[in-house]
């Protein structure tokens, strides 16, 4: 009987872990963490390219703060804006957080980083960022999403230049805090 029980256990330990880990509810940090770990080995580097054009934005975007005020992506106008839509649900969005994190502190202050929850209620969003020390303002959306802006991935990110150019876009996870990437933000 217990050779029986240990083989049932031998050949089912993947799928037993996995339905442990879904159950009590672990699978999305554990996921967020191999994705982190895959993110540092570079396979995932966000390369915007020279001269890359993904439109105008209008700067009709309307969001609200964590306060509850309207904020318009207008007020980020004439600075480079760094817009990342995520959820605190999804693992890839969790795994990148720390990288924007190190690229937000790196540019200091001379991008606007705007974390947009496409969840309804930001509080899981909220509680994820203090739970990982992220001091990143978080918005939700206020409105539809213009089309120059519109993704049905999350995380997906645009980079803005100073002009309103829409320089770079990236549907899924990539790693930001590289030095490379960190000096093409600053440049802009």
């Amino acid at each position: 009987m217990q050779s029986k029980i240990l083989k049932l256990l031998k050949d089912w330990w993947l799928l037993l872990l996995i339905a442990i880990l879904y159950l009590t509810g672990y699978h999305k940090p554990v996921m967020a963490g191999i994705q982190s770990l895959i993110l540092k080995t570079g396979l995932f580097t966000a390369s915007p390219e020279p001269d890359e054009n993904f439109g105008t934005t209008r700067y009709s975007l309307q969001l609200n703060n964590a306060e509850g005020e309207r904020v318009w992506l207008e007020q980020f106008k004439g600075k480079p804006i760094f817009l990342n839509f995520w959820a605190s649900w999804c693992a890839p969005c969790i795994a990148e957080m720390p990288e924007i994190a190190e690229a937000a502190k790196a540019t200091e202050g001379n991008v606007a980083f705007i974390l947009v929850t496409v969840e309804e209620d930001a509080s899981a969003a909220q509680k994820l960022l203090d739970r990982k020390n992220i001091d990143l303002p978080l918005y939700t959306l206020a409105g539809s999403r213009p089309e120059e802006l519109k993704s049905n991935a999350v995380p997906t990110t645009f980079v803005v230049d100073r002009q309103g150019t829409i320089v770079y876009k990236r549907e899924g996870m990539a790693s930001y805090g590289t030095q490379e990437f960190i000096n093409w933000l600053k440049a802009l």
